[in-house]
């Protein structure tokens, strides 16, 4: 929020890559759409499980996972670029109500750049979640995470390269 953000040259207030011309999902492959930290978080609803990323997940399309959209929530807007890419899958897609009250939806996507670089963007904090806490752990999340993170490796060690992951919340 420009507006209160301190620093006083206004070409340096902190606002959303998007209104600078440069949407966040053409890097990541979804963006920031709200949050719905002040509600319980809601269901994932699995797509696309024919995608090598499900593979050995027990996951259906059509499948939901309690408790795992929640606090900031990103979709892909249809008014902005995709990223662009070799291939480009949305893994999950889940309708789920704002903490306003509106309804929304949460994606998560997957694709590959023609760089060969992996990028994925779960579509919700609450993702990582399903990986350790014992309370939400899902087995199947953590089995796409896992395929989805040997596929980046094995592009990293194809082209000599590190792999990077990065965390990114608002």
């Amino acid at each position: 929020n420009a507006g209160v953000d301190p620093n006083p040259d206004p070409a340096g207030k902190t606002i959303t890559w998007r209104d600078v011309g440069r949407p966040e999902q053409t890097l990541i492959g979804v963006q920031y759409t709200t949050d719905n930290a002040a509600i319980p978080t809601q269901p994932l609803h699995v797509t696309n499980t024919t995608h090598w990323a499900y593979e050995g997940s027990g996951l259906a399309s059509g499948a939901t996972i309690t408790r795992i959209v929640g606090f900031e929530v990103d979709r892909l807007f249809a008014n902005y670029a995709k990223p662009i890419s070799t291939s480009y899958t949305l893994l999950a897609s889940s309708p789920f109500t704002a903490s306003s009250g509106a309804p929304d939806i949460s994606q998560a996507a997957l694709y590959q750049a023609p760089s060969g670089a992996w990028v994925f963007g779960s579509g919700t904090l609450a993702w990582s979640w399903s990986l350790s806490r014992p309370a939400i752990q899902n087995a199947g999340l953590q089995r796409v995470t896992r395929n989805i993170l040997a596929r980046f490796q094995a592009a990293a060690d194809l082209r000599k390269r590190k792999i990077y992951l990065a965390v990114v919340t608002r």
